[in-house]
């Protein structure tokens, strides 16, 4: 099994035993109870008839009811003569009374079980028996929440604070926050800025004083929107990954603005800014250059050094310059270093996680690897210069950690913070905030990548399990001797009347009403299924339209449901609505990538006992401000010799194409190997559609609008680089080679072209007289105004000279400018590149308009 981090092993056990004949492969065995960790365990075996194997720990009959056991664990197969011959698979849970039981959903394909794999000289079942083998450990929990899905879990009861609501991708921005909120000399600073009379959609300065004392003062996770509406944010933006540095620097360099003038101009600089003193000086002739700069933070090196003073001592360490230019002696060789004059009260620490390294196709950013350890306090004075004050030590002791956990193509973040000396260390992670251990955080983000054990399908934010790498990526140090001042607690006279008793008001003026609906709000989330009927019929992207506002959203089957739920209860309810066995469908998870594609990601175990937790790993689509989620409803085949749900199997979804009707329409999903070639997944397509075995076929992968690119049939699943939830897209290959009269397309990428540049404008008369009502027309981005004007003269049956056109503000559709004829613009043009409007007015003329 994998390492576990910093958590500590309460207790191992190793247990066998062995299935000897056909009634027991063939049917769910349990196995005999054995004793882990103070608690008694078993398993049910797997089977060859397809059912994956569950391990269950039994009910101690604790008479508060409740109980937990936190464990990581292994279930395998083996040949009975030769163990070296085995199949196993690793998962990690946190075993209660309403979760005692899980079960591997991907475990191996039950044909394989018989069958000699490649490098073998044995199947794992031979002579009607195999070996079941389960390892457990079982883990220390002493803050009570390790591996915990925190569903029902208050914050502000249980540590005293609150978090943020993630809006969608804005973990990074909520890190940067609550270390803001921390700083409370910074927040004290914050509050004094004025601002009363000013709107918090339209004032970043109030929008992050709100959001401060509602932190300061909350009872439950408070919202972001105000701030991120302050900053001209739109939807797709809150979705997009973001950095957390660059945010900070947004939000300090705005700050910094504010200040000016005020009672509280200087102090940024202040709390943040240290100097630093750089000479380069020749070592042939006499020259020096000697530069004092300030410094608001330090970015170091982490690649080939063991901690953080090795990284301070490169820092500092003198390089040799051959070539360097001085004004009266050209070129020469020169020592440059660099040195400290003071440190800020507050020292902010970035961590060089990635490095340019050469490839094949040039230079690529490759992250680094190896342990690194920060410590809870250093001593800084070794790396100033001589001259500067040593009268007060410097001496700096850890206060926050900004922690990254995925690669460079996305991740999530989370951030650790000591409050204040007496206090311990808590995790603040989106709308959660726990207390964790000091071993967590020096132990947990020291950069090993450490992967999620394979075909885990608990997915849940794990320290030491995490499917990448988990890094820190900023550190903050205070100065000891500035602790006491810097987070010195605030008082009432510290924040402005105005910023009270405004949100005050927001809160006591809510009628019961009122308060009774933000509770429901709050407790529920509307949930929508995508089922393959919907997908036929979608002839667009994706596989429906959730949020396009240039189309109408899809008709989607949608729940009403509490997120304590329980998953088994809604999955009865989604059954007897859609009409389905239980049994017979699996229901997955859809995210928005990076891309803005919404795609299955996550199978839902049917360990899941809430559907409220079930994509947490993901965008947090089921925060108050986002109450929403959609799932893939994935029927299962009927038809044995079709590939399931496996352990190293894909789930990829189909897609149509046909020329002769040109039309584009989802056929389901299939299931393939990893390691399978593309020919296979060319037989499963001919098999669904009925057509003759090998006949040759045309792919495509649908990976966003605007991207549709050839598959390459010769390679495997892996090679393509297929994942869960991707789209391919067929069609016949003869059908490319015929010749087609204009306006048709002939290949599946000419017609995803049209649908990329195809769009929806509403056409409504500017006066509103008369009784024509307004309509829709589909044109193509590129059409000209002329164009444009013959399509809507056709459809009013008017002289498209007499037409006069205006373009419209997005959101309120209010009147913009008038479209002049003479400049012939593109539609594209007309609708605007940035915030789009899709409504256009229009007005009939008795004369041709000029």
């Amino acid at each position: 099994m994998r390492d576990i981090g910093f958590l500590k092993v309460a207790d191992l056990r190793i247990f066998t035993w062995r299935v000897r004949n056909r009634n027991e492969l063939y049917s769910q065995k349990r196995s005999p109870e054995f004793e882990c960790g103070g608690q008694r365990w078993y398993a049910l075996n797997p089977t060859v008839s397809a059912k994956s194997p569950r391990l269950i720990a039994i009910d101690p009959h604790i008479s508060s009811g409740q109980w937990h056991s936190n464990a990581q664990f292994s279930l395998g197969m083996s040949n009975i003569y030769d163990p070296t011959v085995f199949t196993v698979q690793h998962a990690h849970h946190r075993f209660t009374k309403q979760a005692s039981d899980y079960e591997f959903q991907r475990f191996i394909a039950p044909g394989k079980l018989f069958t000699i794999r490649e490098g073998q000289t044995r199947p794992i079942i031979e002579d009607g028996s195999v070996d079941v083998s389960a390892v457990i450990r079982v883990v220390e929990d002493s803050k009570g929440v390790v591996w915990s899905r925190l569903v029902t879990y208050d914050s502000k009861k249980e540590t005293g604070y609150v978090g943020l609501i993630n809006q969608g991708a804005t973990g990074y921005m909520n890190c940067v926050l609550q270390s803001i909120f921390f700083i409370r000399s910074l927040r004290r600073a914050i509050y004094q800025i004025p601002t009363e009379g000013a709107v918090p959609t339209d004032s970043i300065a109030l929008a992050l004083q709100r959001l401060l004392y509602n932190l300061q003062t909350s009872n439950g996770p408070v919202a972001t929107t105000e701030l991120t509406a302050s900053l001209g944010w739109k939807t797709r933006d809150v979705y997009m990954q973001g950095d957390a540095h660059a945010f900070n620097r947004l939000l300090q360099d705005n700050l910094e603005s504010f200040m000016k003038g005020t009672s509280v101009d200087g102090t940024i600089e202040k709390i943040y800014v240290g100097r630093a003193k750089s000479r380069i000086k020749c070592t042939d002739v006499d020259y020096e250059s000697v530069m004092v700069e300030g410094f608001d933070d330090i970015e170091l090196n982490v690649g080939g050094m063991k901690n953080l003073r090795d990284s301070f001592k490169d820092y500092v360490a003198v390089e040799i310059l051959d070539g360097y230019s001085t004004p009266q002696f050209g070129l020469q060789e020169a020592k440059s270093g660099l040195i400290f004059e003071s440190f800020p009260p507050v020292l902010r620490i970035r961590l060089k996680r990635f490095a340019f390294q050469r490839g094949a196709d040039g230079f690529e950013l490759v992250p680094t690897t190896g342990r690194y350890e920060y410590p809870t306090e250093i001593d800084l004075s070794e790396f100033l210069d001589e001259a500067a004050d040593r009268s007060t030590p410097w001496l700096y002791k850890l206060h926050g950690v900004t922690v990254h956990s995925g690669d460079l193509k996305g991740g999530y973040y989370f951030t650790y913070i000591k409050p204040d000396r007496k206090e311990g260390w808590f995790k603040f992670y989106n709308d959660n905030v726990t207390r964790v251990t000091e071993e967590e955080v020096l132990g947990n983000c020291g950069g090993e990548s450490i992967g999620t054990p394979s075909g885990s399908t608990d997915h849940s934010i794990t320290p030491g399990l995490v499917k990448t790498s988990t890094k820190a990526l900023l550190l903050a140090y205070i100065r000891d001797s500035a602790i006491d001042e810097v987070l010195a607690p605030l008082r009432d006279e510290h924040i402005p009347r105005h910023l009270r008793m405004h949100t005050d008001d927001e809160t006591t003026e809510s009628t019961p009403d009122e308060k009774k609906n933000l509770v429901e709000e709050q407790s529920y989330l509307d949930v929508k299924v995508v089922t393959d009927s919907e997908f036929s019929r979608h002839g667009r992207f994706d596989l429906a339209t959730i949020d396009d506002k240039n189309y109408p959203p899809s008709d989607l089957p949608t729940f009403r449901v509490l997120k304590t739920e329980r998953y088994a209860a809604f999955k009865k309810r989604v059954a007897e609505r859609l009409r389905h066995s239980e049994t017979k469908f699996r229901l997955w998870v859809m995210v928005i990538r990076q891309n803005k594609t919404l795609r299955p990601d996550l199978c839902i175990s049917e360990n899941e006992w809430s559907i409220f937790v079930v994509n947490r790993p993901n965008l947090d689509l089921t925060s108050d401000k986002q109450p929403e989620l959609c799932l893939y409803l994935d029927l299962i085949s009927d038809d044995p010799t079709e590939q399931d749900l496996a352990r190293e199997s894909r789930l990829l979804l189909l897609k149509f194409f046909d020329p002769a009707s040109q039309t584009l329409n989802g056929v389901g999903k299939v299931y393939v190997l990893q390691s399978d070639k593309v020919s296979a997944l060319v037989s499963a397509i001919n098999k669904k559609m009925g057509w003759r075995a090998g006949s040759p076929l045309l792919l495509y992968e649908e990976i966003k609008p605007g991207m549709v690119e050839p598959i390459k049939q010769d390679r495997t699943i892996t090679q393509c680089e297929l994942h869960d939830g991707d789209i391919i897209c067929y069609q016949p290959a003869d059908f490319e080679q015929e010749m087609w009269r204009h306006g048709r397309y002939s290949s599946a990428i000419q017609y995803y072209d049209f649908l990329y540049r195809q769009v929806i404008v509403t056409f409504r008369p500017k006066d509103n007289a008369g009784t024509t009502a307004e309509f829709k027309l589909a044109l193509i981005k590129d059409e000209t105004y002329d164009e444009m004007a013959a399509k809507v003269g056709e459809r009013l049956e008017a002289d498209p000279s007499k037409l006069r056109f205006w373009t419209t503000y997005a959101g309120d559709g209010a009147l913009k400018s008038v479209v002049r004829k003479e400049l012939n613009e593109s539609v594209d043009e007309l609708i605007g590149s940035g915030p789009s409007s899709f409504l256009i007015l229009y007005q009939r003329l008795e004369t041709s308009a000029s």
